[in-house]
């Protein structure tokens, strides 16, 4: 289409016999068009700048749950190793006590060149 300066000028050297080249039906419609683009652009930014802020509202969704993921993580791997402290506390006691066993059952009490039982050396703790 010819610019409306174009257009303003071929009509002032045309005769006045001839159709008009500019005429108010020609300048409405541009008028119309540029409306139009400048509404579809405006949308555009719109749509544009609500899919920036939905992006950045899901990547802040997505590290919130990465962080609360990442917490009960860590508070199962302080609970599992508290547990297993706890375990290897008891499994040490555990061995404590079977090794002060062992070690009385181990002990011999010899008499008269004879080793004695358990039953005699627990009476001979006691009854002594």
């Amino acid at each position: 289409m010819l610019s409306v300066k174009t257009s303003f000028s071929l009509q002032e050297i045309q005769p006045k016999s001839e159709m008009p080249k500019l005429t108010t039906g020609l300048i409405a419609e541009k008028a119309l068009d540029l409306d139009r683009e400048v509404k579809y652009l405006l949308n555009k930014a719109k749509i544009a700048k609500a899919e920036k802020e939905k992006a950045k509202k899901e990547a802040e969704e997505k590290a919130a749950k990465e962080a609360d993921e990442k917490k009960k993580k860590d508070k199962k791997k302080k609970k599992k190793k508290k547990d297993s402290n706890e375990t290897t506390d008891a499994s040490e006691e555990v061995e404590k006590a079977s090794a002060d066993t062992n070690e009385e059952e181990n002990l011999e009490v010899e008499e008269g060149g004879e080793t004695l039982g358990h039953a005699h050396i627990f009476e001979m703790r006691f009854f002594v």
